[in-house]
């Protein structure tokens, strides 16, 4: 009867090995069967929940991270810092979390199928919905309600929860590649409100980084009794929700739950780690009586990476949870942290909110604008003087258009007696007394010129009719000529004209202008002169002459 007990079956295999080996001394024929059995208890041994447990003892015993729904920090048993920092099933990576659940620490729902039943108010509940898709908090999730049953998750801990990975875009996972498997769970609370009225929050948070696995370096007992996959916590306070235009580097064309909070506080290890001894910025100390390269392992508080004492900003889309109930989000912190992409998930069981039978409703509870919460009369005042704000920029459109503003071209009235037939008589007389001279002189004249600005609906005129002359007349005057005239009578605009800087694709001119009495083109003008604009052009160590040397 031992030997048909099911307790007794090793030790029949075991007798059946020794008859076959005894008979004919032939052990080779038993090899394949004890390389298998070999192989099946070498795989009982190395399953990933031993692995987890003799990998993360530290995170097993601190219970951190906190995983959820039955798992355990999984271990990629590498050597390196990137194990213990997250969890999932018996430890196993492939298998993650439990199906309806999702995060860092498996304690974000994504489906309301995943969530416990619970007792509120003496009557058995199920979820209505898992807030998978909601950026924002919920009363509900701000106050949580009920208790679950037997064999559930027991009390809810009040606040939205947001699991993120750190990355989402190419900037940021070059960063966090840095150090793998880096997680933030942020949990909003409630916090009060403002003096305004408006809701006040408070964003608790805490990253986590991978560890290396603790069953190396057995040679050296110490080096991992201070690791932790924590790396800092922190509570950032005075926190305000806003629903508005998403910041960069996402399109303001989207709407983005803006989390913004004035004030806060990090500890760096957490308050709740022992820190290492010897410990500084970048590590911590050598370990008595061991090698003098062995120091104890901790996460390093890097001042260039790690939060400091004040406030942060964070903001989702809302209309941005993809297919996998993900969602890229950023935060940064002025000054010390730059503005990163963080992979987030949330989702809360709740229980009371109206479902809209997705199993995935959004209850958006957000403060409205303050200037709508007035009375009647109020929102009645606030509607008329948009009305006559509105009213009053049309109007100053309309005038604007109608002011000198014309269809066709005007005609152009003949002057026999203006300023530019004179400086022609002038130009006459001086080129009859040109000889002798020490050099070539040059006169400019310019007769009727308008200049019209198009554009898609109407055109104005800028210059009408204007003629005048410029240059050395008389041998015994100077030979400089200034225009003069108040800011906006078009005096840039005449020396464009006069220079032929005006795009024809712009501007419509009419008049002609003359050197020496003859008509002359734009290139000719540009021939004798030079044209120095108002606006600097050139380094402002150029002297006058260098500068007009540069444009002639």
């Amino acid at each position: 009867s031992a030997s048909t007990s099911p307790h007794n079956a090793p030790h029949r295999a075991h007798a059946c090995v020794m008859r076959r080996t005894r008979d004919g001394g032939r052990s080779w024929y038993m090899m394949p069967l004890f390389v298998a059995l070999g192989l099946a208890l070498a795989a009982v041994e190395a399953s990933p929940a031993d692995d987890s447990r003799a990998q993360c003892p530290n995170a097993l015993a601190s219970h951190d991270p906190p995983c959820a729904h039955g798992t355990m920090p999984a271990s990629a048993s590498s050597p390196h810092p990137e194990n213990c920092a997250s969890c999932a099933v018996e430890g196993d990576r492939e298998r993650g979390c439990p199906s309806g659940w999702r995060g860092a620490a498996c304690d974000v729902c994504s489906s309301r199928d995943a969530c416990d039943k619970r007792d509120i108010g003496g009557v058995t509940r199920d979820a209505s919905a898992c807030t998978s898709k909601c950026w924002m908090p919920s009363e509900e999730e701000l106050r949580p309600i009920g208790v679950a049953r037997a064999g559930g998750e027991g009390e809810m801990v009040p606040g939205k929860l947001f699991s993120c990975a750190c990355g989402g875009d190419a900037k940021t996972d070059t960063y966090c590649g840095y150090q793998a498997n880096t997680t933030i769970s942020m949990r909003v609370v409630s916090d009060g409100v403002f003096s305004t009225g408006k809701a006040r929050y408070e964003i608790r948070a805490r990253e986590y980084g991978g560890m290396p696995r603790q069953d190396q370096a057995l040679d050296v007992p110490d080096k991992y009794k201070y690791a932790a996959a924590a790396v800092w916590d922190g509570n950032f306070t005075s926190c305000s929700l806003t629903v508005t235009s998403c910041l960069d580097p996402l399109a303001a064309t989207e709407t983005c739950a803006v989390y913004e909070c004035d004030g806060g506080a990090v500890a760096c290890p957490p308050s709740d780690v022992e820190p290492c001894p010897g410990r500084n910025l970048f590590g911590c100390g050598h370990i008595p009586g061991a090698d003098y390269s062995e120091k104890y392992w901790q996460h390093p508080c890097n001042p260039l990476v790690t939060p400091g004492n004040r406030g942060m900003k964070f903001w989702c889309n809302v209309n941005g949870t993809r297919d996998d109930g993900s969602n890229v989000c950023y935060w940064t912190q002025s000054g010390v942290i730059p503005t990163l992409a963080l992979t987030c998930h949330t989702g809360s069981c709740v229980y009371e909110m109206v479902d809209d039978g997705s199993g995935t409703s959004c209850p958006v509870h957000v403060d409205p604008p303050v200037y709508w919460t007035g009375d009647t009369i109020t929102r009645a005042v606030m509607t008329l003087i948009v009305i006559v704000l509105v009213a009053a920029a049309w109007a100053y459109i309309r005038i604007e258009a109608d002011m000198r503003y014309f269809d066709d071209d005007e005609p152009l009235v003949e002057d026999e007696d203006d300023v530019a037939g004179n400086a022609l008589d002038a130009v006459r007389r001086f080129e009859a007394t040109m000889q002798p001279r020490d050099g070539p002189s040059t006169i400019l004249t310019w007769r009727n010129v308008s200049v019209d600005v198009r554009t898609k609906r109407m055109r104005k005129r800028i210059l009408h009719d204007v003629s005048g002359m410029g240059g050395k007349v008389d041998a015994a005057l100077g030979g400089m000529c200034a225009i003069m005239g108040p800011s906006g009578a078009g005096k840039t605009t005449l020396l464009d004209r006069l220079s032929g800087r005006l795009s024809s694709k712009v501007y419509t001119t009419h008049g002609n202008v003359y050197i020496n009495g003859k008509l002359a083109s734009c290139e000719d003008v540009r021939s004798i002169s030079g044209y120095v604009i108002a606006e600097d052009v050139l380094p402002g160590t150029a002297t006058v002459y260098e500068h007009l040397l540069f444009h002639a």
